[in-house]
């Protein structure tokens, strides 16, 4: 329900700010105009705590194609509270807890109201339970949101993919919890629920869970939701050896299963999983993992479509790392995947710790992967005679992306109040589509390929420039369309350096400094000398800032 990068993120219009014109000056982040935080504990028991922020309104300079310069708000002012409070009882053994968040907005701007709710609030109780000397551990949530504002605004929520509330094959149910696509509706309700019990000492250890988010749920102003409209259980369960033998020091075995549906009562997710860690007697780390899903039905893949199929896959994993007391530790991580329709990912992670000396720490090691997706969305095509698909044609693309990358940590620390922190990671990833294709029906696996199965595919321009122009039934009453090369070659460069001075006690002094350049072609393979000169040749943006925090004792 809370999730603290809400406040001070950069600001959610920047789309209105180059919707406006060419050139925009758009703020990075949010600036703060003030917080109060309280935090404490009372003498009957109850830990309380208190955040309150107010972030500014945003402008951004905007030049128009008719050379104007003007200004564009891109954040309205707003107010953001957080209160949490827990009480133990029993000695520990219960715990009950309450949290509640509000974010308020003065929307002053057309362009922001039809984007942002002006109000949204949540709210949620929690407990635990232990017994048996904390072996046993019952927990439990409910809370509950609503957020309002104008009906351009309520209607993108609606439309989001946390929800999909436009497709035009779900089943809508009415009352207090509503999940009817309304595009004159001015307010969103909704909840969400977990519960989970375990056991968590023993020899034998395992876990019951089960949870359930309304469609209508909403948390993203202040907290963080990735997806809504969600019905899921799982349990695992396994034994635990934490006794040597001459084969290991300690072991875990797990055996795990999972489903999950929609409030359809469609079953969007099913797998199994087998998992055993070991600790051997050299103080290796060795994890193996096998999992098999099961076919299912998507209602995301379209989206904002009708539901399609989903084909079974079968996923292993192997990783082993050595013995973390030594001065050089090595990691190795290897996964692979194949699905039912013939896709796959294969992918290789590589790290070395070394310790040259016990103030200094540096990990580095490169990855790659290999995927191939066989249903890789592209676009929707509005088209009156797709009947079968409610008017539109939805294209998806084989896809074959590659992924390589290299991850560099370094960490000294000159003195108990001096220390240096350093990041680097390069990327670099392509991706090429082929087999532009259509679902044959809704419910379905089965695709249909462009210019093999139905209609005809030709191309038009340079590799730079290239166009597909699709005839999706050939002399058939259907129009034809054109897409762009979707095929792209990214190449991008993180790196962080963090000065630290503790320059008296509980006084601090950070010198960070951030610099970040990225580079895109329209190119569908990946050439480690050509892509590695176009990355360092791509313009960088270096960013310093200085923090420094005083602790006034009273």
């Amino acid at each position: 329900l809370f999730y603290s990068r809400r406040i001070g993120r950069p600001p959610q219009g920047a789309g209105l700010a180059f919707a406006a014109g060419p050139y925009a000056d758009v703020p990075e982040n949010t600036e703060i105009l003030g917080a109060a935080k309280l935090t404490g504990r009372t003498a009957s028991g109850y830990t309380v705590g208190m955040l309150d922020a107010v972030t500014r309104r945003e402008t951004a300079e905007v030049e128009t194609d008719a050379s104007e310069r003007i200004s564009q708000p891109v954040e309205p002012l707003a107010n953001n509270l957080i209160a949490r409070a827990k009480r133990d009882l029993r000695g520990g053994n219960i715990v009950l807890g309450g949290l509640v968040t509000s974010v308020d907005r003065r929307l002053d701007d057309p362009g922001l109201k039809s984007l942002l709710p002006n109000s949204a609030r949540t709210l949620g109780t929690d407990a635990d339970f232990y017994w048996l000397n904390h072996a046993y551990h019952l927990y439990t949530a409910v809370s509950a949101s609503r957020v309002t504002g104008d009906s351009l605004a309520i209607a993108r929520l609606e439309q989001s993919p946390a929800r999909y509330f436009q497709r035009p094959d779900r089943r809508v149910s009415g009352g207090l919890f509503s999940n009817g696509y309304n595009t004159a509706a001015t307010s969103l309700a909704g909840y969400g629920a977990i519960t989970r019990l375990s056991k968590q000492s023993g020899k034998w250890q395992g876990d019951l869970n089960a949870a359930a988010i309304s469609p209508g749920f909403e948390t993203n102003d202040l907290g963080f939701l990735r997806i809504a409209d969600w019905r899921w259980v799982n349990g695992t369960f396994g034994p635990v050896f934490t006794k040597p033998t001459r084969f290991y020091r300690n072991a875990q075995m797990l055996l795990g299963a999972e489903k999950q549906w929609n409030y359809d009562g469609d079953a969007t997710g099913a797998d199994a999983t087998a998992f055993v860690e070991s600790q051997l007697l050299n103080y290796w780390q060795v994890v193996l993992l096998a999992s098999h899903s099961f076919e299912a039905i998507s209602d995301r893949l379209t989206r904002g479509g009708p539901d399609v199929r989903t084909p079974a896959a079968n996923v292993a994993l192997a990783q082993v790392s050595t013995d973390p007391r030594r001065h050089i530790v090595l990691n190795t991580t290897i996964s692979a995947s194949a699905t039912e329709d013939g896709g796959s990912n294969s992918s290789v992670d590589l790290s070395a710790s070394i310790r040259p000396a016990p103030n200094v720490q540096l990990t580095l090691g490169p990855g790659y992967s290999h995927s191939t997706t066989m249903s890789q969305y592209v676009t929707e095509i509005a088209d009156p005679t797709a009947a079968t698909f409610y008017g539109s044609r939805y294209v998806f693309a084989h896809l074959q992306q590659k992924q390589l990358y290299m991850t560099v940590r370094g960490a000294v620390t000159f003195t108990p109040s001096l220390s240096l922190d350093v990041f680097a990671q390069p990327l670099i990833a392509s991706g090429d589509y082929t087999e532009f294709e259509e679902y044959a029906a809704p419910r379905q696996q089965r695709k249909l390929v462009y210019g093999k199965d139905v209609g005809t595919v030709t191309t038009s321009g340079a590799a730079g420039s290239l166009q597909y122009t699709i005839d999706p039934d050939g002399p058939g009453p259907a129009s034809a369309f054109t897409l762009d090369n979707p095929n792209f070659n990214f190449r991008s460069l993180r790196g962080t350096g963090v000065l630290r001075w503790e320059w008296r006690p509980g006084s601090t002094a950070y010198l960070v400094w951030t610099q970040t350049r990225s580079d895109v072609a329209p190119l569908g393979d990946l050439s480690f000398s050509r892509d590695r000169s176009a990355l360092f040749a791509a313009p960088a943006d270096n960013i310093f800032v200085l923090k420094i925090s005083y602790w006034f004792g009273m």
